[in-house]
């Protein structure tokens, strides 16, 4: 029992540690990185799981939500389990959401924007789509984020 309590509370430290961002942005550059997702993750980052390949994304801000990095352009890590890139990187617009673990930022989310030209920004909730009529089930920004607890 005492080291169940030793285990939860070192993982309820490192989700304190880990700052979270979340902006709309677009894909400027996709690069396949030479080094494993191990290489990225701490021995602590066990709710992130590695997958086959990582790349470093750079990718244009359009909008920060909640708390920000001062940079027009945010380079991070994503992971992908199958070669090629990432279904995510065709997205012309998304809700990417990244926490910083151990310096780097790491893609912890992405949801494409079906439309960036209303006051309010959307996102497909469901599908993998940015066209809105293939879309179930749409969603203000603002309000998922606040679900997700961003």
């Amino acid at each position: 029992m005492k080291y169940l309590g030793i285990l939860v509370l070192l993982f309820a430290a490192s989700k304190i540690n880990a700052e979270t961002f979340s902006f709309i942005g677009s894909p400027v550059s996709v690069v396949k990185s030479e080094h494993p997702c191990e290489y990225f993750l701490s021995a602590s980052d066990k709710e992130i799981v590695c997958m086959n390949v990582a790349f470093i994304l750079n990718y244009e801000v359009v909008e920060w939500y909640g708390e920000s990095i001062p940079k027009e352009e945010v380079q991070f890590v994503g992971f992908n389990h199958f070669t090629g890139l990432p279904k995510y990187t065709a997205f012309s617009y998304a809700l990417v959401t990244l926490e910083r673990r151990n310096e780097k930022l790491i893609l912890k989310g992405i949801k494409p924007v079906v439309n960036v030209d209303s006051d309010d920004d959307y996102i497909c909730v469901k599908e993998r789509t940015m066209i809105a009529d293939e879309c179930t089930e749409t969603q203000e920004v603002k309000e998922y984020l606040s679900i997700i607890e961003i």
